[in-house]
């Protein structure tokens, strides 16, 4: 404590680059991930530039760093302009302009040297963007009232209606297959249907697969089916659901079926009674589960049999368990498959359609849905139905997210501190730390403060301290705090023994100085929760205490600021958790007056009225004896320091400002300055009328006062007389 020096702890990197996402434009753009920390929350809905001010987003701020500065966000719209700082850096000269593109209709980030964390590999940057009511060509989306479903990117519930996505990859010729014969009649009642179920998906497709395949895999979420209906030439959709009157159902019978093949059902050996489907958590954008069970026949097989499921474009837990429960319906029954050989009577069949299928000589009753269809050649003219006993339908029942564990996590948030004290530095404390230059260059006036805090919790690492000067607060390094107890019991002026509570004391190299009050004391030894102490030490005067009053260890931290006597100094420590630093408006806030504390005398030591130390009343004569202490001789080890108790000899030029004060007037009766120790006052300086007496003693050495005196309030009682 008190060192002035700093050292280079590492460096920050400064990073700037064109991040291109996807097409645009988009809807918004709401959160930005650096590595696995967000470090802006701000929904943007138009081109503009944003600041991030997270100087800790990676954690401590001197050995990981944050993210500070200006990102350009492009959403892509055809009207975009030329971002001034591509221009500025990746412009050709054509025609003595320069120029470059405003990469209209991408979507994209442009960093602008932004302060990016304190290693030289920057963390890699995602970001959440959302096209819900814009259309690929940047025109409303088809059926834009049922595009959007539940709160997308507010609550992680819901996504882009599923019907919306394959319409788009259907009609859009950049990313899709180019086809505007679309059969909407079919996709607005699919889209529809889905949008009563929550049946939103998020998805990021970068074409690494056909989209063919594409649509497939969407399929497989919504159980639906997308074909090019024969009749009317146009691209349809269908989803399984239990919509249909079985009665109502049409009928395949001997008269259309030539014959049936491949007839099967599963076997108790291949049913899944136990299902887990993963999903993506809306909240951290990592995999998660939920698991679903059929308990009858779980029980049946006597154990468990289970089966995982990936469906990472569903963000919604609620809806990843409706899922759920349809896929383990499907897996833990046994249901029959066959291959149907018809006539061309049949060809009106489509994938999706529901059938009731009669045929005795196959031993076929079932409602059964059709899943393919291939037609035969002229030469042998026949349609092939592949079909599967059909017990699909959306899953129903409120779902309710499992209970949160007991577990909880170790690491604090960060919390204000709750006891700090800003304290101006003694010459004791800076002639031990400084070295002979640094001592040497301060002048009569140069004050040094020093802040002592308690940690708020176990796991804060630090305090990024900063000081207020004239108006504006100024960060100065990462402090750490100082050891601290509590007194559990009152004491005196002339204890010498502290009843201290909690441990901070047990770890640390005793004898060592500690505040207490405005008191310096010093520990010698600790035995429990017992301290034999030094009273009054340095320029302090024994005091009395409180229970609960802080214990502070003089080894806290110091400003490398020097600081004038009379200024006004405001200290607050930003604590530091592995989770983050506090925000400046919960900090707590110390203030300090600079009085020149290391240029002052030490005070007054030993002081006795009448051979007593601290006496209510008092007999005339009043007899007086003093002390002084050096500040020279008390710079030693804290063992060495004399206690207030001691006699000891002045510093050269040190006096006693004496001062006799009537406590119920306020008139001041005597005052003087003298090199003497041992003073007398009779009745002519304390006159008969005077029945309370207030006595000041201060040590002043070439016109500079202690910081502290003695001050006695006492009640005069005088001998009686003889008649």
């Amino acid at each position: 404590m008190g060192s002035k020096k700093k050292q280079t702890v590492g460096y920050r990197w400064f990073w700037g680059q064109h991040l291109v996402l996807c097409h645009g434009p988009v809807d918004f753009i709401q959160r930005i991930w650096f590595g696995e920390k967000v470090g802006s929350n701000a929904k943007i809905k138009s081109t503009q530039r944003l600041t991030i001010n997270q100087p800790t987003l990676f954690g401590d701020r001197d050995q990981y760093g944050g993210v500070i500065g200006d990102i350009d966000v492009c959403l892509g719209r055809a009207n975009q302009g030329v971002n001034d700082y591509l221009a500025h850096h990746c412009g050709q000269i054509v025609d003595g302009k320069r120029v470059v593109s405003a990469f209209r209709h991408l979507t994209a980030l442009v960093f602008r040297k932004p302060e990016m964390g304190n290693s030289s590999y920057p963390p890699p940057v995602a970001v959440e963007v959302a096209r819900l009511h814009t259309g690929w060509d940047g025109k409303a989306m088809w059926n834009q009232n049922k595009a959007a479903i539940g709160n997308v990117l507010t609550q992680g519930e819901g996504g882009l209606n599923a019907a919306h996505i394959i319409h788009e990859l259907i009609e859009c010729p950049e990313w899709g297959t180019g086809n505007k014969n679309i059969d909407d009649i079919a996709f607005t009642h699919c889209a529809d249907a889905l949008y009563r179920e929550g049946f939103g998906l998020n998805a990021h497709w970068v074409k690494q697969q056909p989209v063919e395949q594409f649509i497939k895999d969407i399929c497989r979420y919504i159980n639906g089916y997308v074909f090019t209906d024969e009749g009317t030439g146009k691209v349809t959709m269908r989803i399984a659901r239990d919509d249909y009157n079985s009665d109502d159902l049409p009928v395949l019978t001997g008269q259309q079926i030539t014959s049936a093949r491949n007839i099967r059902r599963r076997s108790q050996a291949d049913l899944i009674n136990t299902l887990t489907v993963t999903y993506t958590d809306w909240e951290t954008h990592e995999k998660a589960a939920v698991t679903v069970m059929n308990s009858a026949l779980l029980h049946a097989t006597g154990r468990t049999i289970g089966e995982t499921v990936n469906f990472p474009m569903i963000h919604d837990a609620k809806l990843a368990y409706k899922v759920a429960m349809r896929e383990l319906r499907m897996l833990s029954a046994r249901l029959m498959t066959c291959e149907l050989y018809c006539d061309t009577s049949a060809a009106n069949y489509q994938p999706g359609d529901v059938v009731r299928v009669v045929y005795p000589p196959a031993g076929l009753d079932h409602i059964m849905r059709v899943q393919k269809k291939r037609r035969g050649s002229l030469a042998s003219p026949e349609v092939k139905l592949d079909l599967m006993e059909d017990i699909f339908s959306a899953a129903t029942g409120d779902y309710s997210p499992p209970p949160p564990s007991n577990w909880k996590d170790p690491i604090n948030e960060p919390l204000p501190i709750t006891n700090q004290v800003a304290v101006e530095l003694p010459y004791w404390l800076l002639a031990n730390t400084l070295n002979p230059s640094e001592l040497a260059a301060m002048n009569e006036y140069t004050c040094i403060v020093g802040w002592l805090a308690e940690k708020p919790t176990s796991d804060t690492l630090g305090a990024d301290l900063y000081y207020s000067h004239f108006g504006r607060w100024i960060y100065s390094h990462r402090a750490s705090f100082a050891p601290c107890s509590l007194l559990l019991t009152p004491a005196s002026r002339t204890d010498t023994q502290f009843n201290l509570a909690g441990r901070d004391f047990s770890g640390q190299e005793l004898p060592m100085i500690c505040m207490v009050g405005d008191e310096l004391v010093v520990i010698m030894s600790l035995d429990g929760d017992t301290a034999e102490v030094k009273r009054g030490v340095l320029d302090t005067m024994p005091q009395v205490h409180n229970a609960m009053t802080l214990v502070t260890s003089l080894d806290g931290d110091a400003l490398a600021a020097e600081f004038t006597s009379g200024e006004q100094v405001s200290l607050r420590g930003l604590t530091v958790t592995a989770k983050g630093t506090l925000n400046e408006a919960a900090a707590t806030v110390a203030e300090i007056e600079m009085v020149g504390r290391a240029i002052k005398p030490l005070c007054v030591v030993n002081v006795q009225l009448n051979g007593e130390y601290w006496p209510e009343y008092v007999t005339l004569p009043l007899h007086v004896t003093l002390s002084h202490r050096s500040r020279i001789s008390e710079v030693a080890e804290p063992q060495h320091l004399s206690d207030w108790f001691s006699n000891n000899l002045p510093e050269a030029g040190t006096e006693t400002k004496v001062t006799l004060t009537d406590a119920d007037t306020g008139i001041v009766l005597h005052e003087e300055v003298t090199a003497e120790i041992a003073l007398i006052f009779d009745s002519v300086m304390i006159p008969e009328a005077i029945s309370n007496l207030q006595i000041e003693l201060s040590a002043i050495r070439h016109g500079y006062e202690a910081m502290q005196s003695y001050t006695q309030l006492i009640a005069v009682q005088r001998p009686s007389q003889t008649v």
